[in-house]
């Protein structure tokens, strides 16, 4: 039998936890931006500036996350197939997040923090595709992140005009690290 000694007291996780907690958070903060409807880009430049230590910070995210799947699969049940899913796609995923920390999460950050009315330079990748359920009439750009790398519901008669290649200006709230889309013109 077991005596509680200090029954009510809310008990903290330790801080492997609490960083694993923050990890998380950090993590998701752009995806769950981009489902309430923020479009939010980074930049080319600081992608191409910091996007070596996100893969680093991915690299270590995956490594941590390969024995917290092992040591999660060997309790369960599941078939060896869904094992060794578990042990290849969460480490892929907490690659992915990783690196969304340094190449999407920080620019982010900064934009909300310090951002102030910001123009950037993006390259149309493609102007014509129809898009899904979720984003219909998309412009996609280069060299930006997967999720992270188009605008949704754009007028036909202004992706008319965007052939592949050319240059947006998309003004927002931002910095150069990155913004949040409000506007954009064909810049030539």
């Amino acid at each position: 039998m077991r005596i509680i000694t200090n029954p009510g007291r809310l008990r903290l996780p330790g801080p492997a936890a609490s960083a694993f907690i923050v990890w998380l958070l950090l993590a998701f903060l752009p995806v769950i931006a981009k489902m309430l409807g923020y479009n939010f880009l980074p930049s080319t430049h600081w992608i191409s500036a910091w996007g070596q230590y996100g893969l680093a910070v991915g690299v270590v995210s995956a490594l941590l996350a390969v024995p917290l799947m092992i040591k999660a699969t060997q309790a369960s049940e599941q078939s060896k197939f869904r094992k060794g899913l578990t042990v290849v796609g969460g480490p892929l995923m907490a690659f992915v997040l990783g690196k969304n920390i340094i190449v999407v999460t920080t620019p982010m950050i900064l934009a909300m923090i310090i951002g102030q009315q910001t123009e950037l330079i993006f390259t149309v990748a493609k102007a014509d595709g129809d898009g899904s359920r979720r984003c219909r009439s998309p412009v996609e750009l280069g060299e930006l992140p997967l999720l992270f790398d188009r605008l949704c519901h754009i007028p036909d008669e202004v992706r008319r005009n965007l052939p592949s290649g050319s240059h947006l200006g998309i003004t927002g709230t931002g910095t150069s690290a990155g913004i949040y889309a409000e506007t954009l013109q064909r810049v030539d």
